[in-house]
C-alpha cells in the first residue's frame, strides 16, 4: 500500500506526538492537533489500522480513550516516505530553483 499525502501527514503527526512512554497521542489530541473532527480522524485511520501501520490501544486509566500508535511497519513506512518526500522536494527545487520552490 502506498501512503497518500494525507495519511503521511497523519502518521507523521502521530509519531511526533508520541512521548518517551511510546503510548502515542489520544485520538482526541491528534484530531485537535490536525484540526479535524474525531469522526473524520477515525475514518482516516481505518485503512492504516487494517494495513498494520497504526494500532489503536485503550488507555490504561480510561477504557473509552484510545491512543494511536505506529507499529514497526508504520515506523518503517514513515521513514521510507520521508526519504521519498525529500527526494521529490529536491527535484522540484532543481526544476524551479530554490526561490520559486519556496
Amino acid at each position: 500500500m502506498d501512503l497518500k499525502a494525507t495519511q503521511l501527514a497523519l502518521i507523521f503527526e502521530m509519531d511526533k506526538l508520541t512521548g518517551a512512554d511510546h503510548q502515542g497521542p489520544t485520538l482526541q489530541d491528534l484530531a485537535a492537533r490536525l484540526a479535524i473532527q474525531l469522526s473524520a480522524l477515525t475514518h482516516a485511520l481505518r485503512p492504516l489500522v487494517r494495513d498494520g501501520i497504526v494500532e489503536l490501544r485503550q488507555d490504561a486509566q480510561d477504557r473509552r480513550t484510545k491512543h494511536g500508535v505506529l507499529t514497526a511497519l508504520g515506523k518503517t513506512r514513515l521513514s521510507e516516505a520521508i526519504v521519498r518526500w525529500a527526494a521529490a522536494n529536491d527535484q522540484v527545487e532543481a526544476v524551479l530553483g530554490p526561490a520559486a520552490a519556496a
